[in-house]
């Protein structure tokens, strides 16, 4: 069964998920920082999306591929994951400044 959120708790969910930029996984974390003794319906995979978003931010340009190694998820888990933290791997933020790497 379904687990039920009263109301306050579903308002205090969207406002950090706006506040976080619609950014899934950093709200999640916010969450329980400010709420801790609520309950979380964290997944198993919880771990792991985290791993994955250290993984990345140690190393932009990592492959999903090499990722998937690392962490040992499938890899549709770990596009999920950059996803909806708004990541996506081989773009070279460079072009922005008007650098180009040739």
């Amino acid at each position: 069964m379904a687990h039920v959120y009263a109301n306050n708790e579903l308002v205090d969910m969207l406002l950090l998920y706006g506040e976080c930029h619609q950014v899934t996984a950093e709200a999640a974390r916010r969450y329980a920082q400010r709420f801790p003794n609520r309950t979380s319906q964290a997944t198993p995979y919880g771990g792991n999306r985290r791993r994955v978003l250290d993984i990345v931010e140690d190393d932009p340009s990592i492959s999903t591929r090499e990722i998937v190694r690392q962490v040992n998820v499938s890899q549709d888990k770990v596009w999920k994951t950059l996803s909806e933290n708004q990541l996506y791997p081989f773009h070279n933020n460079d072009t922005r400044t008007g650098l180009y790497n040739f």
